[in-house]
């Protein structure tokens, strides 16, 4: 399945690429349309939608506030049956929000699921900041096109949803990484033991099992594989872990994670780690 790449509006001046797009396979659509495909900064954002059951009806939003949001509603006529051919539909005022709400017009209070489809969304736009994101009202998340879940603010997940599963397990870290971290070693103990400090490159591969994280963590001058397993937190405020690594500098230090979480690509968090009498601090940047 391709999206077309040939989008235009009259009031872009300038080069304007694919900046950001998603793709939701197996979503459901509840009657209270609590489902909601957001562009920021998208000169044009473009919807996909193959329904796969059921049905949905369809509203869109342009505005650069909430008021002109609001005034800009607009049902599109046809209800969208899972029998009909794969839709597409696309926003291209000069606004800075445009949004596709999927739900049941004729019946708006209720949160019966009324269908299920694939929802690819493609943010085109001569602004290199501009992204694509999915907010599920119902459990109270939002979703960016690089994985990160984060928490709709003020928000109630509606009885029986899942949202503590995809908040709390920690999926959402898994994955490759590389960034910088900044290794703070202070002490007369540490600089004995030759412990690194200052600005690094590393890489990160993390992958879970459960309530347990591992790590393999590589910079220019060691290599650890840390075990840590969940004590708190969730993907919005980061995740708390307590566990041990093992270096090929041959230390084997117990180590405490705090805040861990996923930023723009990157984790982000505080790593401490004790040893031989010297406590050192990552910090991932």
């Amino acid at each position: 399945m391709l999206a077309t790449a040939n989008v235009s509006a009259d009031f872009i001046s300038g080069d304007m690429t694919l900046r950001d797009a998603i793709y939701l396979y197996d979503q459901d659509v509840d009657a209270r349309a609590s489902k909601v495909l957001g562009g920021y900064n998208c000169d044009v954002f473009q919807l996909v939608l193959d329904a796969t059951s059921g049905f949905t009806d369809l509203a869109m939003f342009q505005g650069n506030n909430d008021t002109e949001l609001a005034a800009s509603a607009l049902v599109y006529p046809d209800r969208i049956y899972d029998n009909a051919a794969m839709f597409s539909y696309a926003l291209y005022q000069n606004k800075s929000d445009k949004f596709f709400r999927f739900g049941d017009k004729n019946n708006p209070t209720s949160s019966a699921q009324v269908g299920e489809g694939t929802i690819f969304g493609y943010c085109y736009s001569t602004k290199p900041g501009a992204y694509v994101y999915f907010y599920e009202e119902d459990k109270c998340t939002v979703k960016y096109s690089d994985g990160y879940v984060g928490t709709i603010p003020n928000c109630v997940p509606s009885a029986g949803s899942d949202s503590t599963s995809e908040l709390d397990d920690m999926s959402d870290l898994v994955g490759a990484y590389t960034q910088s971290i900044y290794i703070s070693s202070p002490g007369s103990q540490c600089a004995a033991l030759g412990a690194a400090n200052g600005n690094y490159a590393a890489s990160y591969n993390v992958t879970k099992s459960g309530n347990t994280l591992t790590l393999l963590g590589y910079t220019g001058t060691d290599s650890c594989h840390f075990t840590l397993n969940k004590l708190s937190g969730d993907s919005a405020s980061g995740y708390n872990l307590s566990g041990t690594a093992v270096c090929g500098s041959g230390f084997n230090p117990d180590v405490s994670v705090s805040g861990l979480k996923k930023m723009g690509g990157k984790l982000a968090g505080t790593i401490t780690a004790s040893f031989s009498g010297c406590t050192q601090t990552m910090t991932l940047q």
